[in-house]
């Protein structure tokens, strides 16, 4: 009776953990928990951004073409107003205005960016403590079978 106790729970504690980090595995899966990595919009080249979504459970990229994805994109004398963003445009530089500092773009993208490996790292800890249990459950269990074959012998 205990011995098939034993398997259910083992069996139970191993589809907890695939199913917590199965993007261990299948890098660019996703779930409610487990985000895309790059669900904000990135710059993915000149005029053109993109972000991934969540679908049946796999990150999908979306792409859009914009006016400009950077400061580089536009004409001199013109800032990319929104850059990053799906509403992003060239904008005339009035004399006196103040321009936005690209590297604050990039420190949001970088933040970002951050905040979805702290995810990872986070699912990867989980995981390896459910391997780690059911590594352990796995000796116990083969000890006891080891026991028992010991007395009937």
């Amino acid at each position: 009776m205990n011995k098939r106790y034993l398997s259910y729970v083992l069996f139970l504690l191993l589809l907890v953990a695939v199913e917590l980090n199965m993007d261990l595995v299948f890098s660019y899966s996703c779930s409610a928990l487990k985000p895309c990595p790059y669900s904000n919009w990135v710059s993915i080249e000149s005029g053109k951004i993109g972000r991934q979504k969540c679908v049946n459970g796999q990150c999908v990229w979306e792409y859009k073409e914009v006016e400009c994805s950077s400061n580089s994109d536009c004409p001199p004398g013109y800032t990319c107003a929104g850059a990053g963003t799906p509403d992003a445009y060239c904008k005339k530089i009035e004399p006196g205005s103040e321009l936005p500092i690209p590297e604050e773009v990039e420190i949001q993208r970088l933040s970002w960016e951050i905040e979805n490996l702290r995810r990872q790292v986070m699912f990867g800890y989980i995981f390896i403590f459910f391997m780690g249990l059911i590594i352990i459950a796995l000796i116990i269990y083969i000890l006891v079978i080891k026991k028992k074959m010991k007395k009937h012998s």
